[in-house]
């Protein structure tokens, strides 16, 4: 697992222990979790862990581009772009 794979688990874990909204608590734990990290990053990392806890986790992201007309998914770990 990736360190921004480990940073995406943790922001989901505090979130889930709080009530509210889902972007505003993010918004809030990536302030603590990554503190170091450029906005740019800690959107990133934001808006995959909002994917994860609201969404369809990283297919969320492929949904969202213009440039994906087609996603097979065949398992968990089996998907075609």
């Amino acid at each position: 697992m990736s360190a921004d794979d480990q940073t995406v688990v943790e922001l989901c874990r505090r979130a889930a222990s709080r009530v509210g909204d889902v972007r505003e608590i993010i918004d809030d734990e990536i302030r603590r979790v990554a503190p170091l990290r450029v906005p740019s990053d800690q959107r990133r990392l934001a808006e995959r862990a909002i994917a994860r806890l609201s969404g369809l986790g990283e297919l969320e992201i492929l949904l969202a581009d213009p440039a994906v007309d087609e996603i097979m998914v065949n398992s968990d770990c089996d998907v075609w772009v």
